[in-house]
């Protein structure tokens, strides 16, 4: 009896010690490191060269955070492609598993990876004329795969490059030389959870600074000077507001700019001193109408007449609210909410295109108006799922997110006009990353291998 007793209270003192040890995989807390110190990380240089371009994709879903590829950076994009698809300008393969997508800046791609072998997360930069390696930053991080590593993209433009690797460290690096200049452990420093899947939010990139969803105990969201890493402003967080994959979109509602950012709490906007506005949605009787369940992937959108929209998956559907003002107090009201069969994206952030709002819907591309009634969707038979797509030169670039299968769509409210398709570019599984299209180039990756491809010419 006693040694079954022993041998019990063995057992359980084992799953104890399994358990604390897979916590401390999956929550990336290897005791005593100092993940933002001076003396962390190596730096490696590579014999790549920037390319001349100088046009520019320098963050999540671009320089106006819409995904609408600007006219004067998009190129004279092609109505027609060969039998074999575009033209491949180069291909880097062996990349971490994941879907940390790329930025573009002077001439150069920017992109988060990971070494399983060596157990290292990397910041890499290549040349985007033929995807050479300029320079790499790497640092020892063991993150155990769990749908992929890698999820958010850097911001960058001339000077500095900053990003949130998947256990919240927050990086600032020179743009030229690769060196890491900075560095903030979300964790350590402000309380922040990393979220299940790791970090998958894209800072918002500012002229000095870049805007942060930290979800700390203190501290909601925070700007963060991309020189220093000084914080230059907080917003506080008394109901301990955990963040999710949902990233920073500035808007101007009422007249105002604002930072709007969804949590596992709902809505939130402050002012672009970090002052809070307000949270929303809420109904008439003041209580909130509509937030996530599990995780939320997608950002809120804004349309005309200060109406915002949000949609995430787990079965939570979508919401339309008008954002209005009564003196000097926001409300963020409730127009209507949607079912997850009327309307929902999963993954990827809607791009609102003449007060339409465009996304995978289940596993068809769907046009949904400002009433939310849905004007068309793509044929059945392709599945888009959670493919990434992107608007540019009046054309939607769309990715089917299993295979990879590459469509060309014309841009309209009235039906699907599709123009081109591709089935040979890239054919790895979950091709989810964001994608970029820069002066008749168009970057995107799958799970493992990242690809530049020509879909036009270049403006001069």
């Amino acid at each position: 009896m006693r040694k079954r007793f022993r041998r019990c209270k063995w057992l359980a003192g084992l799953a104890v010690w399994a358990a604390t040890l897979m916590a401390a995989w999956g929550a990336g807390a290897q005791e005593g490191e100092d993940f933002a110190g001076a003396n962390v990380g190596k730096l490696s240089q590579g014999d790549g060269k920037p390319s001349a371009d100088k046009r520019n994709w320098p963050q999540f879903r671009g320089p106006n955070r819409d995904a609408i590829v600007p006219e004067a950076n998009a190129g004279k994009l092609y109505r027609a492609w060969p039998a074999e698809g575009p033209k491949v300008l180069w291909s880097l393969g062996g990349l971490g598993p994941g879907y940390g997508g790329p930025a573009v800046c002077g001439g150069k791609v920017y992109f988060e990876d990971y070494d399983k072998a060596g157990s290292l997360w990397m910041m890499r930069c290549v040349s985007l004329a033929d995807g050479k390696e300029i320079w790499r930053w790497s640092y020892k991080r063991l993150i155990r795969v769990n749908h992929g590593i890698t999820r958010a993209v850097p911001v960058a433009d001339e000077r500095y490059v900053v990003t949130l690797d998947p256990k919240a460290v927050l990086h600032g690096f020179d743009a030229a030389t690769g060196k890491r200049l900075w560095a903030h452990d979300l964790v350590k420093e402000f309380g922040t959870s990393i979220p299940e899947w790791y970090s998958g939010e894209c800072l918002l990139g500012e002229p000095d600074r870049v805007i942060v969803g930290v979800g700390g105990k203190e501290m909601l969201m925070a700007a963060f000077e991309k020189a220093t890493g000084k914080v230059l402003w907080q917003t506080p967080n008394p109901e301990n507001i955990k963040l999710s994959h949902s990233s920073v979109v500035p808007m101007k509602l009422c007249g105002q700019k604002q930072y709007v950012w969804c949590t596992m709490g709902g809505l939130f906007s402050v002012d672009p001193a970090g002052k809070p506005l307000w949270r929303g949605p809420v109904d008439d009787a003041g209580q909130l109408a509509w937030k996530p369940a599990t995780a939320v992937a997608p950002s809120a959108v804004a349309l005309s007449g200060d109406r915002v929209f949000m949609t995430s998956s787990y079965n939570v559907g979508s919401v339309m609210f008008k954002v209005g003002k009564a003196g000097d107090t926001f409300v963020a009201k409730s127009l209507f909410t949607l079912k997850p069969e009327q309307f929902a994206s999963d993954c990827q952030t809607p791009i609102v295109w003449k007060d339409h709002v465009f996304a995978v819907q289940g596993q068809r591309f769907a046009c949904m108006n400002a009433d939310g009634k849905v004007v068309w969707t793509s044929p059945e038979g392709e599945k888009f799922g959670l493919g990434p797509f992107i608007l540019a030169d009046g054309l939607f670039f769309l990715a089917e997110g299993d295979s990879g299968k590459l469509h060309a769509v014309e841009a309209s409210t009235e039906a699907w006009k599709e123009v081109a398709t591709a089935a040979s570019i890239i054919s790895g599984h979950e091709v989810w990353s964001p994608m970029a299209v820069v002066n008749g180039k168009m970057v995107l990756r799958d799970m493992n291998k990242m690809v530049c491809i020509e879909v036009g010419k270049p403006n001069e």
